[in-house]
């Protein structure tokens, strides 16, 4: 099969942010938090990619789909990665938060425009 243009464009700008999130990490690596998820994010596009390719030289089939179904997890994965440092286990996760005690939302906020 001959990969249409819809197909060969979804490739290409697949690769180009792939290639764009992988560039600030590899350059800047001591300053960018989060790199292992950065590098699972870009290799799942990279797989997402690949099972593009594949689909179109192949046709639809066991080999693509399989490739989807590691594209999910790699989502999952990338995911778990970046919301990791955020999530507790050991403690019973509890919001008392007094917003009128502290003197903060939008309440206060000032008012912006032409409403005086």
């Amino acid at each position: 099969m001959t990969p249409s243009f819809a197909e060969s464009v979804r490739v290409v700008v697949l690769l180009a942010i792939a290639l764009g999130m992988l560039y600030p990490v590899v350059t800047y690596s001591h300053r960018v938090m989060h790199t292992h998820a950065i590098y699972s994010g870009t290799l799942t596009i990279c797989l997402l990619a690949a099972s593009v390719v594949v689909q179109v030289v192949r046709g639809p089939g066991i080999a693509s789909e399989t490739m989807q179904v590691g594209v999910t997890a790699g989502v999952l994965g990338t995911s778990w990665l970046f919301a990791r440092g955020h999530i507790s286990r050991d403690e019973a996760s509890t919001l008392d938060v007094e917003l009128e005690a502290a003197g903060e939302g939008f309440e206060s906020a000032p008012r912006g425009g032409n409403d005086e």
